[in-house]
């Protein structure tokens, strides 16, 4: 019956020839699977060169988070408040790499790139909501400004700081119970929730010693809701 449907001749399978050269067989993240890896080594590298920074700015940082004076403080301080800046520099790709790795920031128009463009893009993104929040600042900067409105600014990058290292040690620990990523990525999402909402109130706090109740609501709205607002938009629609 092979033979009859011409199947099989002279006891050899007759298979239709392909002509080209096979491909040669591609990674499945395109080749930037190293992206990661290399940014944890640079990250690694970065906290050692600045360590004596870090390690200078870090104690006042955490000052802030319990005591509202502690931001004064910190601003008093020239070196302290440069090694404070350096520090929310230095951490800003660490913590678009915890964005990611977690899926906190995974819109759609993301999903099915290679691992280094995921990354890539995720801190495109995050480096855009704050170039849109330094911009919204520029153009509502009064003509005068009052320290209040300067300290409350700054309690911003004291805040990011601590997020970022609450998030990367639920991270870390997430990874050695093997508590899966789903769960990381929840507990991330409520630490940072939950500390963007204190620093508010803090922002509100320290904006109402030299305005009314009203003006801090609007500034509050212009530079932290809407672009935070914007961000959060951006990984839930596109």
């Amino acid at each position: 019956m092979a033979d009859s449907l011409g199947i099989f001749k002279t006891g050899t399978l007759m298979m239709e020839h392909v002509s080209g050269d096979v491909p040669a067989a591609v990674p499945a993240d395109g080749g930037d699977g190293l992206s990661v890896p290399l940014l944890v080594v640079l990250t690694v590298a970065c906290t050692l060169v600045f360590f004596r920074n870090i390690a200078n700015a870090l104690p006042p940082v955490f000052r802030c988070l319990f005591m509202q004076r502690g931001c004064a403080r910190l601003e008093s301080s020239v070196r302290m408040s440069m090694d404070r800046n350096l520090t929310a520099l230095l951490m800003v790709l660490p913590f678009c790499l915890v964005l990611d790795l977690t899926g906190i920031f995974d819109p759609d128009l993301l999903r099915g790139l290679d691992t280094g463009l995921h990354l890539a893009a995720t801190a495109a993104f995050f480096i855009a909501y704050l170039l849109l929040r330094l911009a919204i600042y520029m153009a509502l900067k009064p003509r005068s400004v009052p320290d209040s409105y300067m300290l409350s600014r700054k309690e911003t990058w004291n805040f990011f700081i601590i997020m970022f290292l609450a998030a990367a040690v639920t991270g870390g620990v997430s990874g050695l119970l093997h508590a899966g990523k789903a769960v990381a990525e929840l507990a991330i999402l409520l630490e940072i929730g939950l500390l963007y909402v204190v620093m508010l109130v803090r922002r509100g706090r320290i904006l109402a010693l030299s305005c009314n109740p009203f003006t801090v609501f609007l500034y509050l709205c212009a530079l932290e809701i809407v672009p935070t607002g914007l961000y959060v938009a951006a990984a839930l629609i596109l």
